[in-house]
């Protein structure tokens, strides 16, 4: 189906709906001929009434474009991930960021102490033919990172907890 005078080709939504594509087509920026799963994702999750009273109810044109966006957005993950959708992404790059922060604390202890070391005099500078003690523990420290089996025993004036608590990192209770 084309708009009037036949020389635009109807966008996915009207295409879809087999209808004529009106040149105020509230859908046809988004969903242009060429993109029909776009829309099929998003017609399967939202529905086509929903999306436009959404559309309706926004003033500006950029609040219009942000909230089809975040919609298309939405539906495609949703689509790609259909058991958690788009929480699956967002628990998996906030896991990303805890294993940045832990590994940068980590690494923080290990200058902390190879200060201390270094202060005392004790620190021996020279090649050996061994690993440091710093080198094995960070591959083992990245080892139980990748398995997600990393737990942190926080003193109890880091955590404000009790010292037997355990605190358990790298395991995300939705993937």
């Amino acid at each position: 189906m084309t708009v009037k005078g036949g020389s635009t080709p109807a966008c996915a939504a009207c295409k879809y709906q087999r209808r004529r594509c009106t040149p105020t087509c509230p859908l046809a920026p988004y969903f242009p001929a060429t993109q029909p799963q776009k829309f099929q994702n998003v017609h399967r999750l939202f529905g086509v009434a929903n999306v436009c009273r959404t559309l309706q109810s926004l003033k500006t044109k950029e609040l219009k474009e942000d909230a089809m966006k975040s919609i298309i957005f939405e539906a495609e993950l949703r689509e790609r991930y259909p058991v958690h959708g788009c929480i699956g992404l967002i628990t998996q790059l906030h896991n990303q960021i805890q294993y940045a922060v832990d590994e940068l604390r980590y690494v923080s202890m290990q200058l902390d102490r190879y200060r201390g070391q270094m202060d005392l005099g004790n620190f021996e500078f020279g090649s050996s033919s061994k690993q440091s003690g710093l080198e094995l523990q960070l591959k083992r420290y990245r080892g139980q990172m990748n398995s997600g089996n990393l737990d942190f025993r926080l003193s109890s004036k880091q955590s404000g907890r009790d010292e037997s608590e355990i605190i358990r990192y790298g395991v995300s209770p939705f993937l």
